[in-house]
C-alpha cells in the first residue's frame, strides 16, 4: 500500500495558544526563536547553532540538544497532508487536523500570535475528547511527538471517520487491535477434543449414579494408559466417578506430549470424533501425584456433576444474568470444599479451563505470568485476588476479559493462549522486563489496551498511576492497593504537604481501573458536617398545594451506594477528606458497623429514617484523608480505626522517585539538591522536637510541586526567586504557626531555608 500519513501530538507551551492555533489556521512550536527565519533549516545541527546562539543562558549541551532535536521534528519531519493533534486548555479536549504546508516565516500578520515559525493546519471543526484516545496519543510529554504505534493511529483514523486507512494500517503492519489475537500455538489442537470429551460426559448422562462406578473403572484406565506410567509398585487409590477426576484423568500430566496415549484411550473408550491432539501440543497439567483429599463422598460427587452440567450450559457474558448466581454459588461451594483444601481456586480455574478453555479463564497462570494480565483488568474494575478464590471475583474477571476483548479483538481462548503457551515455548522475545508489548515506535509509555471498553472514560493501571506524580515504589503502590481491596476502607494519613488529598484521588482511579469521574465521590468532613449530609436527613420542600413539608432526603453516601447497587460489576469510591474533622460516630450513624467488609450486604440491612432497610454494597469503598499535624482535632476513636486500615504517607525528599519528577520538569540539579538539603534538615529539626512537634509536623513535599510550565529558559535567578517565594509566603506561615510560642526558634527555621 502506499505510505500512510504519520501522526503527531504537538502540546502548545501555553493551553490559550490551541485557540489561536485553530482560529487561525496554523500551529508552531516556540523555543525562543520568533526572531529568526528557520523556514529553511536543513539540518538538527543547524538548528542546534542557531538555538544555541540564540539562547546563551542554556548552557547544556543535552538540552540544546534535545531541543533542537524537537525543533527538528516539527520542521523537517511533519509534512504536508500529516495528522495532528494538540490538547486544549483543560487538557480534555483534543483538536486535530492535516497540515497543509511547508514551514513558513510571519512577521507582518504576527499580531501578537504565539509562534512566528508556523505551518498551516487545516483544523477540523471537530473536537475529541482525551478519554476517546488511547493513553500514549494523549499523555506523551514533548512537545512534539510521532504516534508511530499502528494500533493507535487506526483507533484515530476509525474515530475522524478513515475507516479504510485504519485497516489498511493494522493490514500492513501485521498488527491487530490486540497484541493478544496474533498468537497462533499449537496448544490450538486439544481445544475441540476437550469440547467434545464435555458434550459426551452429558450426552451419556453419565452423571447418574448408577453409572459412577463404570466411569470410575473408565477413569482409571485412562489414567494409566501408558504402560510406561505403571512400575512393578503399583498401588493408587481409584477416584470417583465425578466429572473433574475424568479431566484430571488425562491432564495429571505436565506437557501435552505425556498426555497423548490418554487422549487415545479416551477416543476408544467414548468414540470421540475429533482427532488426537498433536504430540507437540502443550497445556499445563498438575502432575501424576495429584489427586483428591480426603476421597470424596458421594454427596460431594453429586455436587460436582451438578456444577460440571452448569459449567457446560454457562454461557459468560460481559453482563451475564442467566444462571451467573447460580454459577457463583456453585464456584464459592467448590473454592471452599474440604477435597480442594489448600489448591482451591487454583485447582478450580483447572477444571473450568479443561472443560472449556474458550471462555473460561485459567486463573492460576493469569496471576503468574510475566504479561501481568490482571493488572489490566481495568475492564473489570477490579484488583483482582491472586487465586479468584470467590466466584464474584472469578465472574468479573471473565467479564472483564470478555469487555476488554470485544473492544480490542481477542478472546478468552486468546488470553489462556497467551498466558500459558508462550512462556512454556519460550517466545518471550517481544516481551519486555516489565510485561509489557514492545512497539518499536512507541516510547511514551503506552498501555497495551488503549481503547476504553466503557464510552467517555481512560483505563489506568499501575504504571500509569506511578507516572502521575505518585512517589512510590511499584510494590509498595501494589501493596496499598491491595489492602485497600482486601479491606474496604483506607485511611491516607500524613503530616501537612506530603500529598494525601492528591493521592487519594489516583489510588481511587487506580482501584477502579479507570478515570471515572462519575463513581468516585468527593466530599470533606468539618465540624457542622452531619448525618443528615452523609446519609439521609429530613430537608424542607413543599407539596402540592405549595406548602411547606419536610421530607427525607438521601445523603452522599447513600445515593453513591444506591448508584453501586445498579452497577455491581463496577467498583465505587466514597473519598472524604479531613475524615478526623467531623464526628464520626454522629455523621456514620447506624452505619458505623455496616462499612465492615464482613458486614456488607442485604444480610445486615437496617432500617433508616423513613423506614426503608439499607445495607452498604460489597462493591463500595471509602478512602479518607488525615492531617496528623491538625492540634485542633481528637483522634479517632477505636471502634472507628477497626474498621479502617491506615497508610501513612511521608515527604519524599531526597527519594529517587522525588528527584527524577523535578529532573523531569526542568529543574536544575542545583535546586533539586537545595530543596532535599535543606527540607531534610529542617524536617530533621521538627522530628526532634518532641516537646511541641515531632515526625507528624514534618513539612512534606507538595509544595514544591507546583512548578510552572515555561520553566525551561529560566536562569538560576528565576529558580531562586521561585524557591524563596514557597519558603516565604506558604512554609513561613506553617512554621509561625507551629512554633507560635517560640518565634526564635521559627526565625532561626526560616533563615536556614532560605539562606541555607
Amino acid at each position: 500500500m502506499s505510505e500512510t500519513p504519520r501522526v503527531w501530538l504537538i502540546r502548545a507551551r501555553d493551553g490559550s495558544w490551541t485557540d489561536a492555533f485553530a482560529n487561525n489556521g496554523y500551529i508552531g512550536i516556540h523555543y525562543n526563536l520568533d526572531a529568526v527565519d528557520m523556514s529553511d533549516v536543513k539540518s538538527v545541527d543547524e538548528i542546534r547553532q542557531i538555538y544555541a546562539q540564540e539562547n546563551p543562558s542554556v548552557t547544556s549541551r543535552g538540552s540544546i540538544g534535545n531541543r533542537a532535536g524537537q525543533i527538528g521534528r516539527f520542521h523537517l519531519d511533519t509534512k504536508s497532508g500529516d495528522f495532528v493533534l494538540t490538547p486544549g486548555a483543560d487538557g480534555d479536549e483534543i483538536r486535530y487536523g492535516r497540515f497543509s504546508s511547508d514551514a513558513a516565516y510571519y512577521t507582518d500578520v504576527y499580531d501578537g500570535l504565539p509562534c512566528r515559525n508556523r505551518k498551516t493546519v487545516d483544523w477540523s471543526p471537530r473536537k475529541l475528547s482525551r478519554r476517546q484516545l488511547p493513553y500514549n496519543m494523549t499523555n506523551a510529554r514533548r512537545t512534539i511527538t510521532e504516534i508511530g504505534d499502528a494500533t493507535s493511529k487506526a483507533i484515530f483514523f476509525k474515530l475522524i471517520g478513515e475507516d479504510e486507512l485504519a485497516r489498511l494500517i493494522i493490514e500492513d503492519s501485521g498488527n491487530s487491535p490486540s497484541p493478544i489475537s496474533r498468537l497462533q500455538m499449537p496448544e490450538d489442537s486439544w481445544v475441540p477434543f476437550h469440547l467434545e470429551v464435555g458434550r459426551k460426559l452429558i450426552e451419556g448422562e453419565w452423571w447418574r449414579e448408577e453409572k459412577r462406578d463404570e466411569l470410575a473403572q473408565m477413569i482409571d484406565e485412562i489414567r494409566w494408559a501408558d504402560p510406561e506410567d505403571v512400575g512393578e509398585d503399583y498401588e493408587y487409590e481409584r477416584w470417583s466417578g465425578d466429572p473433574f477426576s475424568f479431566y484430571l484423568s488425562f491432564n495429571m500430566r505436565t506437557t501435552g506430549g505425556m498426555r497423548v496415549p490418554a487422549y487415545r484411550k479416551i477416543k476408544e473408550l467414548m468414540q470421540i470424533e475429533t482427532e488426537v491432539p498433536d504430540d507437540d501440543h502443550e497445556a499445563y497439567g498438575l502432575g501424576v501425584g495429584w489427586g483428591w483429599e480426603p476421597p470424596l463422598t458421594d454427596e460431594e460427587t453429586s455436587f460436582l456433576w451438578d456444577f460440571f452440567r452448569l459449567a457446560t450450559e454457562f454461557e459468560p457474558t460481559i453482563n451475564s444474568v442467566d444462571y451467573e448466581e447460580q454459577f457463583i454459588n456453585f464456584y464459592d461451594r467448590a473454592a471452599s470444599a474440604t477435597f480442594l483444601s489448600g489448591m482451591r481456586g487454583r485447582v478450580l480455574s483447572y477444571l473450568l479451563y479443561w472443560i472449556d478453555p474458550t471462555k473460561y479463564v485459567l486463573a492460576r497462570r493469569l496471576r503468574g505470568q510475566e504479561l501481568d494480565l490482571l493488572d489490566d483488568l481495568r475492564g473489570s474494575n477490579l484488583t483482582v485476588s491472586r487465586e479468584l478464590t470467590r466466584g464474584t471475583e472469578y465472574m468479573k474477571a471473565v467479564g472483564g476479559l470478555l469487555g476488554m476483548g470485544k473492544a480490542n479483538g481477542f478472546t478468552i481462548l486468546d488470553v489462556n493462549r497467551k498466558s500459558t503457551t508462550r512462556e512454556m515455548l519460550g517466545l518471550n522475545d517481544d516481551i519486555d522486563h516489565n510485561g509489557d508489548w514492545e512497539d518499536e515506535d512507541n516510547d511514551e509509555g503506552l498501555s497495551r489496551y488503549g481503547v476504553p471498553t466503557l464510552p467517555g472514560f481512560e483505563f489506568i493501571n499501575i504504571d500509569q498511576a506511578l507516572n502521575d506524580n505518585l512517589f512510590f515504589e511499584r510494590d509498595e503502590l501494589q501493596g496499598i492497593l491491595r489492602r485497600f481491596g482486601d479491606k474496604k476502607n483506607l485511611i491516607l494519613q500524613g503530616p501537612p504537604g506530603v500529598g494525601k488529598t492528591f493521592v487519594s484521588k489516583l489510588l481511587a482511579y487506580a482501584l477502579i481501573g479507570e478515570r471515572a469521574d462519575d463513581r468516585i465521590v468527593n466530599v470533606q468532613f468539618h465540624q457542622s458536617y452531619s448525618y443528615e449530609e452523609f446519609v439521609r436527613g429530613y430537608r424542607p420542600t413543599t407539596n402540592r398545594d405549595q406548602q411547606l413539608i419536610f421530607e427525607p432526603q438521601d445523603g452522599a453516601f447513600l445515593r453513591l451506594c444506591e448508584r453501586a447497587r445498579e452497577y455491581e460489576r463496577r467498583r465505587f469510591v466514597m473519598v472524604i477528606d479531613e475524615i478526623n474533622r467531623g464526628n464520626l460516630s454522629r455523621v456514620f450513624g447506624e452505619l458505623l458497623s455496616l462499612i465492615e467488609k464482613d458486614k456488607r450486604g442485604d444480610g445486615f440491612s437496617v432500617e433508616l429514617l423513613g423506614g426503608d432497610k439499607f445495607s452498604v454494597p460489597d462493591n463500595v469503598y471509602l478512602l479518607g484523608t488525615m492531617n496528623l499535624a491538625d492540634r485542633s482535632l481528637a483522634g479517632m476513636d477505636y471502634a472507628m480505626r477497626r474498621r479502617f486500615a491506615f497508610v501513612t504517607l511521608e515527604p519524599q525528599f531526597k527519594k529517587p522517585e522525588f528527584e527524577e519528577w523535578l529532573g523531569k520538569r526542568h529543574v536544575p540539579s542545583w535546586m533539586v539538591d537545595q530543596i532535599n538539603d535543606r527540607m531534610s534538615a529542617l524536617n530533621r529539626m521538627i522530628g526532634d522536637d518532641k516537646r511541641s512537634l515531632g515526625p507528624n509536623f514534618m513539612v512534606g513535599h507538595s509544595y514544591f510541586c507546583d512548578i510552572p510550565e515555561d520553566v525551561e529558559d529560566w536562569k538560576n535567578d528565576d529558580w531562586d526567586r521561585w524557591y524563596r517565594e514557597i519558603v516565604k509566603t506558604e512554609i513561613q506561615p506553617l512554621l509561625e504557626e507551629y512554633w507560635f510560642d517560640n518565634p526564635t526558634t521559627a526565625e532561626d527555621a526560616v533563615k536556614r531555608l532560605r539562606d541555607g
